[in-house]
């Protein structure tokens, strides 16, 4: 069980929006989950530079989850695990630490994404993400 306060932290000097996750709808509920995980980390900072989206899952829900690295020589493995977790509806996310040591890749190192889907298009393999 995590306590928290009623405060939470807005952006800049003088805004009146909270510095928090985005929700689809405006509910509030995503900024206490935000809090109470920086409660458990430490601080808010420390959630904010590449935290692993599976240690989330761990805590909040308690059921099974993997982590899976991509490698050039499992890449056709990979994307089998993907079409796997795409049939059966998994929540499915995204991301390269900060400390990987990764070339040509066009996504932010240190940032979780959530996958939206798994497409062949042409014959050609594509992830559809959206910046957590």
């Amino acid at each position: 069980m995590v306590l928290i306060d009623d405060y939470l932290p807005y952006i800049g000097v003088g805004f009146k929006q909270f510095a928090m996750s985005k929700s689809e709808e405006n509910e509030i509920w995503v900024a206490w989950i935000e809090k109470a995980w920086a409660k458990i980390n430490g601080n808010f900072i420390r959630i904010g530079c590449g935290g692993s989206p599976k240690e989330i899952f761990d805590v909040l829900t308690e059921a099974y989850n993997e982590k899976v690295a991509v490698k050039p020589s499992t890449k056709d493995a990979f994307w089998n695990k993907l079409m796997e977790g795409e049939k059966k509806w998994f929540v499915m996310t995204a991301g390269i630490s900060a400390n990987d040591d990764v070339e040509n890749v066009v996504l932010s190192q240190g940032q979780a994404f959530i996958v939206l889907g798994i497409h062949e298009i042409k014959g050609e393999k594509v992830i559809r993400l959206r910046n957590s």
